[in-house]
């Protein structure tokens, strides 16, 4: 399971708790078991912690979670409104930053076309999540991507990849800016005008990006050999 909260940071914090602690009551974890142990979680927390709140509605605490699961060979995507959660065809979005995140989605993902491509969507969940920060004051400090990949097993996105992922975007929009300014110019022309927004903008930043992930991932796999070298010595 990957879990991801909007909220109180305490109440997303026990929400992962009880969701861990009923989890591990059952031997065979299904499906619906891991729906009935998130109603569950989501019931006590609204019952116990946000139904008893007293004062103004506007500090009023809240909780949303997006749950990914595997059970029963398949995937689900959870996303809960108060003690409710509901399966997602597609992707969702929860916390303030959401509708801007969604927006983003949208504009850089022709329908469906992001499943085609992993590190696509990765890319895009990282320019969406930074944007979020820089833009809604209420969202996270820093961004945390995970993969649960169709086997089971989690991948944790390391700050490199982030920050990698990051900064493509922000030399790409530059590339644009660039591109936007000389449209209207009339001094570039035809062939011209083409060849110097891609030869100056965007063909870099795209090379610069690629060439940044080939030495990521070259190192990675370096490291991933000796660790593996380490554990095969005889001590």
């Amino acid at each position: 399971m990957c879990i991801a909260g909007s909220g109180r940071v305490s109440l997303i914090r026990k929400a992962v708790q009880l969701v861990e602690r009923e989890i591990s009551k059952t031997q065979t974890v299904l499906m619906d078991a891991v729906e009935d142990a998130l109603e569950g979680t989501l019931d006590t927390i609204y019952t116990k912690y946000i139904d008893r709140f007293h004062g103004p509605e506007e500090h009023r605490p809240d909780l949303a979670l997006l749950v990914g699961a595997k059970a029963e060979e398949t995937q689900v995507l959870f996303k809960s409104e108060e003690r409710v959660t509901n399966r997602v065809d597609d992707y969702e979005v929860i916390g303030t930053g959401g509708p801007l995140v969604q927006y983003i989605v949208e504009t850089l993902t022709l329908p469906g076309g992001y499943r085609k491509s992993l590190s696509g969507a990765k890319l895009v969940a990282l320019y969406a999540l930074k944007a979020a920060r820089d833009y809604d004051v209420w969202s996270g400090r820093e961004t945390s991507l995970k993969v649960l990949h169709n086997d089971g097993t989690i991948e944790t996105a390391s700050n490199e990849e982030i920050r990698s992922g990051e900064e493509y975007f922000e030399d790409l929009f530059t590339a644009m800016h660039g591109a936007v300014l000389i449209a209207p110019d009339d001094s570039l022309t035809g062939k011209e005008f083409l060849e110097f927004a891609i030869s100056q903008h965007f063909e870099v930043a795209m090379k610069d990006f690629r060439q940044r992930e080939l030495e990521r991932r070259k190192k990675n796999e370096r490291i991933a050999k000796l660790r593996t070298k380490q554990k095969s010595t005889p001590k």
